[in-house]
């Protein structure tokens, strides 16, 4: 009875090992992700200050942040606005217009092979807010390719909806 005992112990201590070691390994896929992630989403919202200019689809910088579909999709909204305010009258990063972010954290709530989906909370002007980026994985790295608020769920399905009608 003892030698069974002793040798049930050392298959339960092997089960832990395994699991221990498959934890281990699931933690550093996440790790991995998220050290691509955290950069991105600090550099996103450091222009997001009260001096800062906030960071535009349309803008100077934006082939460094967005995904070259959703680029696309915000030119075709801008030309057919036609010099008016478009589809989308506010900035969809923060989802507001005026802004002094502050206290920005993320959360990873899942990732495959072409998307991570990032949950942002945040401070802006005292109001906790947040919106949902879904990141592409680009040969160029991390790109923005939808963004989620209150207000609509999918930039992207906005922007396409209005672009058919």
């Amino acid at each position: 009875m003892q030698r069974s005992a002793r040798f049930q112990r050392a298959a339960d201590m092997q089960r832990t090992g395994f699991i221990a070691a498959a934890l281990c390994l699931a933690a550093s896929a996440s790790s991995a992700e998220d050290a691509r992630v955290a950069p991105l989403v600090a550099k996103i919202y450091r222009n997001f200050d009260a001096n800062g200019r906030g960071l535009q689809p349309l803008g100077k910088d934006a082939k460094a942040y967005f995904d070259d579909s959703l680029i696309r999709l915000f030119k075709a909204d801008s030309k057919r606005a036609g010099g008016e305010v478009g589809t989308i009258d506010y900035n969809p990063l923060c989802s507001c217009q005026d802004f002094d972010i502050k206290n920005v954290s993320f959360v990873e709530r899942s990732s495959d092979d072409k998307t991570i989906i990032v949950d942002v909370t945040f401070e802006n002007s005292a109001a906790q807010d947040g919106v949902t980026l879904v990141l592409s994985k680009t040969k160029a790295g991390l790109r923005i390719f939808d963004i989620g608020d209150k207000q609509a769920p999918s930039i992207r399905k906005v922007l396409s909806q209005a672009a058919a009608n």
